[in-house]
């Protein structure tokens, strides 16, 4: 092995992020010391900097979720042979600029399932119970019940689901247990009752005009981009979130 500027360049791993702290970092490099490799780390601001001194040898690269990687930067990953995405989304990564390059590509499929489940419950539950109007009128020091407008009963609404991914499925688990009657479109699924999770699999419009709730639950692509717009809202009902 060789070394330059104080790394490993024969066995290097470079980690672009903006929100790991210094302990999750040593945790980090310690798990890959055992392991045999060095750990560069880079933010947004040092990535420029920092790029023609690990480019050239980072064996694999670690790619947290809001630092983007384009095919500019790809190009230049002459040694690296895999570029893992710390998240479930690879819309911060130029995939075909991967394939091009003949580098994989990877992910965390089962990423913050739970977390990003509950706080679409919460955020489900703060909209409907005007839990936003209720702190404002709190904040200035008065409350006035009328004032916030009509709450409707959550159970019986329809929460639509467009999208019906890992995630999805964990909201609905959690939305039936609010009695919330659920439908979810994935053109990737037949339309059909989802065994186990009595959701209704309908298509585009039956969700989009049938909903009390919508929720989207898919990734940023070309497929999904401007996927519901304006033409979108003006089919959904009239007191639809």
């Amino acid at each position: 092995m060789s070394e330059q500027n104080g790394f490993d360049k024969d066995n290097l791993v470079w980690l672009l992020d903006d929100e790991f702290g210094p302990d999750q970092i040593n945790q980090l490099r310690e798990i890959f010391r055992k392991r045999g490799y060095d750990l560069a780390v880079s933010r947004s601001d040092t990535f420029k900097k920092d790029y023609p001194k690990y480019a050239p040898h980072a064996k694999g690269i670690l790619l947290q979720v809001g630092f983007v990687l384009c095919e500019e930067d790809i190009k230049g990953l002459t040694s690296c042979q895999i570029i893992s995405v710390t998240g479930i989304g690879f819309n911060d990564l130029d995939l075909d600029a991967a394939i091009k390059y003949g580098i994989l590509a990877t992910n965390v499929p089962g990423f913050c399932v739970e977390e990003v489940s509950d706080h679409t419950m919460a955020l489900i539950l703060a909209l409907n119970r005007r839990l936003r109007e209720c702190q404002e009128m709190i904040t200035k020091g008065v409350w006035r019940a009328a004032d916030i407008g009509p709450m409707r009963r959550l159970r019986g609404q329809v929460l639509g689901l467009v999208g019906f991914g890992r995630i999805a499925r964990e909201v609905a688990r959690k939305a039936k247990c609010f009695g919330l009657r659920v439908k979810a479109y994935d053109p990737y699924l037949p339309n059909s009752k989802e065994e186990g999770l009595a959701v209704e699999l309908v298509d585009f419009d039956d969700v989009i005009t049938s909903s009390d709730i919508l929720s989207l639950h898919v990734p940023l692509n070309e497929e999904t981009y401007h996927l519901v717009d304006f033409s979108v809202f003006k089919t959904m009902k009239e007191t639809a979130y």
